[in-house]
């Protein structure tokens, strides 16, 4: 059976900032049709929760409590980090096409941001833990939910979240008919055309910051520095890993030698998996030190429980991401399997802060052309394009879908 890592209980005090400078909600107001979404009324959300994260609650209840405070700070928090029981609902519709692409799986707008590509920074999908081949249409409701969820929560009305969520989906229709079959787009980042002014201004932010500067507010003194997002480990567990990461990478990465390593908090849903950060540093110059990202994959929805789930996740990140420049590899820690990969300077839009039409009207843009790029690979453009009435319905449910988030939103809080 695996150790425990470590006790979180000083963690949790010292991370109750990140959950407590949103302003408290006592509750949403819900206006839920029954349409699409009737069978979800008798489902008990909070065991569903409990169920989902009953692994990691017999690792460390203080962690999933740290979680659960977060997904308590909005609707859309909440939705973020309950992929899951969206996907139980979706199945539920009728929504689901026979086409079958590489999807993201989890597709809400915090789950794109800035990465580093050989020609250097861009913007794309940052998330791939539960990429996977699946339904097209599953991508299109989990954004549009969130497209609404968001326009709602920075204050529009809800028929302009319903507008932008329709824009949404007809500008994925006409980015899709025009990608079909254009190498050129598909296979380098994107064109600065396509981002939206914040996504432009984000890129070019992070594109300034040099690699020892983003490094250094991680370290101290030659070693990793405790924050709100790392720890370090108990004794134990610092010996057990350090000697199994040092060999990883003196077999991987042969011109770096491990230096320290700890353990790293960062994320919503994925709050609960073994996740550590390792400092690495040059042979030959010892100034040169680079960050890896060391975090366990599990089975998504639509995997199966066999394949090797940090391969999974590997293969995503290479399908999607147009000519990454980062370290990506697998290695299996005690049982459990991770993918590693580089930890860079990166960012995403403040949602919060797209509170005018034209803002968001801009970033839905950009979403949409991400998307329709991320599906267009998989060269099944002409058989999406057969199916836009399926695509359009996609509108109505998103909709309806946004209301049973808040409703389960309502609940959660009630009762945990």
């Amino acid at each position: 059976m695996r150790k425990k890592v470590h006790s979180f209980t000083a963690l949790v005090m010292a991370m109750t900032l990140l959950c407590s400078c949103s302003p408290k909600i006592d509750s949403i107001e819900t206006e839920q049709d029954s349409s699409i979404l009737s069978k979800t009324s008798n489902r008990d959300v909070v065991s569903i929760i409990k169920k989902a994260n009953q692994v990691y609650e017999k690792r460390d209840s203080e962690l999933v409590k740290l979680k659960y405070d977060g997904m308590k700070e909005s609707p859309h928090s909440f939705y973020r980090a309950t992929n899951y029981l969206f996907y139980q609902d979706f199945a539920k519709t009728n929504l689901f096409s026979a086409e079958q692409v590489t999807i993201q799986g989890d597709l809400h707008l915090e789950n794109v941001g800035t990465y580093k590509s050989s020609n250097g920074f861009s913007y794309d999908f940052n998330d791939f833990d539960d990429a996977i081949k699946g339904s097209y249409t599953y991508d299109l409701a989990r954004v549009s939910t969130s497209i609404i969820l968001v326009a709602q929560e920075n204050g529009f009305s809800k028929s302009d979240a319903e507008k932008f969520a329709k824009q949404f989906l007809e500008s994925y229709l006409d980015y899709t008919k025009k990608l079909k079959g254009n190498s050129a787009e598909l296979n380098n980042p994107i064109s600065e055309k396509y981002m939206s002014d914040k996504v432009k201004k984000l890129v070019k932010n992070v594109s300034e910051t040099t690699t020892a500067s983003f490094n250094s507010s991680f370290i101290s003194s030659g070693n990793l520095m405790e924050s709100k997002k790392v720890k370090k480990l108990d004794t134990e567990t610092y010996k057990r890993i350090f000697v199994l990461l040092k060999i990883f990478f003196a077999k991987n990465n042969p011109s770096y030698t491990l230096k320290d390593v700890a353990y790293y908090i960062s994320g919503k849903g994925s709050l609960g998996r073994y996740r550590y950060l390792a400092l690495l540093q040059n042979t030959t110059r010892p100034s040169d030190t680079i960050l890896m990202d060391i975090k366990e994959a599990v089975k998504t929805n639509f995997s199966t429980a066999t394949e090797n789930q940090a391969q999974r996740v590997i293969n995503g990140t290479k399908f999607f991401l147009a000519k990454p420049n980062m370290f990506l590899a697998t290695t299996n820690i005690e049982g459990n399997d991770f993918f590693v990969r580089s930890l860079l300077a990166d960012d995403k839009v403040d949602l919060s802060k797209l509170n005018k039409s034209s803002e968001m009207e801009d970033f839905v843009n950009t979403i949409s052309y991400l998307t329709a790029r991320g599906h267009s690979k998989s060269n099944k453009n002409d058989k999406i394009l057969s199916e836009q009435k399926r695509v359009m319905e996609i509108k109505d449910f998103a909709v309806q879908y946004a209301e049973q988030v808040k409703a389960d939103f309502n609940q959660f809080r009630k009762n945990i």
